[in-house]
């Protein structure tokens, strides 16, 4: 997650799997990395969009809640 090395390859992976609600567990793992990556990048408004990518498929997931927690925080 600290190098984003694999972000291309997941990027690849989602243009083509969105959209087919039978990769959704593999869309969340991707954009999951996406997210962590761009996060730790201070690259906070991709890191938002990808969470709320998540959230739109598991509205319950912890990573993408503290993701987005934690951006909301940081403008207060």
């Amino acid at each position: 997650y600290k190098t984003g090395a694999a972000s291309d390859l997941f990027k690849k992976y989602i243009s083509m799997a969105e959209g087919d609600t039978l990769k959704n567990s593999e869309l969340v793992s991707a954009y999951t990395y996406l997210s962590v990556v761009a996060y730790n990048k201070a690259n906070y408004p991709d890191a938002k969009i990808y969470s709320n990518k998540i959230v739109a498929i598991e509205p319950k997931n912890g990573t993408a809640k503290q993701i987005l927690d934690g951006i909301a925080g940081m403008k207060q």
